[in-house]
């Protein structure tokens, strides 16, 4: 004699069609999550090629020159250079550098110097008092790629 065979079998584990919608819905929120993080990723980038291409559209308008230069040598060391801005751009901040008879460099930064255009302003540099000053350089913080030199500093 055959034996019965079960006809309610007990389920064990999940539907393959349950599966396969859990599948694709994961792989849905996993896509949908990259794409987003790669929206953001490219639109930053994007952001930031933009401030450089600003910034060297507006470097190429930039300009300075060195209208007149003092030392105070012997007493307090500060040295004091007039700046002209010579361009159509606004400048802010600028570095003055020192470079010495022995080829040596002290330099500061005057990160608060704003600059219009056309206007004048004063950057300041405490000198070695034991070297023998023989150039000044401002360079605009923003625009590392224009300068201005001096010898004559007295």
């Amino acid at each position: 004699m055959l034996p019965m065979l079960n006809t309610h079998m007990s389920q064990k584990g999940i539907s393959p069609i349950i599966a396969t919608v859990l599948l694709v819905l994961v792989s849905v929120i996993l896509a949908a999550t990259y794409f987003g993080w790669l929206h953001s990723f490219v639109g930053e980038s994007i952001t930031k090629g933009e401030e450089i291409g600003r910034k060297r559209i507006n470097c190429s308008n930039a300009g300075i020159t060195i209208i007149s230069c003092t030392y105070d040598k012997g007493r307090s060391e500060l040295v004091s250079v007039k700046i002209e801005n010579t361009g159509s751009v606004d400048l802010n901040g600028f570095k003055v550098i020192a470079k010495y008879a022995d080829n040596s460099s002290d330099s500061n930064k005057n990160s608060n110097l704003y600059i219009d255009v056309g206007a004048t302003g004063i950057a300041y540099l405490t000198a070695n008092h034991e070297k023998t000053v023989s150039e000044i350089k401002i360079i605009p913080l923003q625009c590392d790629t224009i300068s201005d030199t001096t010898s004559s500093c007295s």
